[in-house]
């Protein structure tokens, strides 16, 4: 019997920014280890279960994923964005 599903489309525009040296806000020297926070989506594959004619969630965990895509970069010190 078929079975329903969502799936989603995603369009993706990679482009060049140029990160400060300082934090524009606090100040905080980001060359130091540990001075900027990385939000990145990460793909993750998932082996899942048909179930009553269903899609079986509960006993899926994700595995990990192959592509790593960046999205921003903050001042780990006051989370401010380094980018437009």
């Amino acid at each position: 019997m078929p079975i329903e599903v969502t799936i989603a489309t995603v369009d993706i525009a990679e482009r060049k920014v140029t990160l400060p040296d300082k934090c524009l806000v606090c100040e905080a020297d980001l060359t130091q280890p540990g001075a900027l926070t990385h939000w990145e989506y990460q793909d993750q594959r998932r082996t899942v279960s048909v179930k009553d004619d269903e899609i079986d969630w509960d006993d899926v965990l994700p595995t990990s994923g192959e592509s790593f895509i960046p999205l921003e970069w903050r001042c780990t010190l006051c989370s401010h964005k380094l980018h437009d």
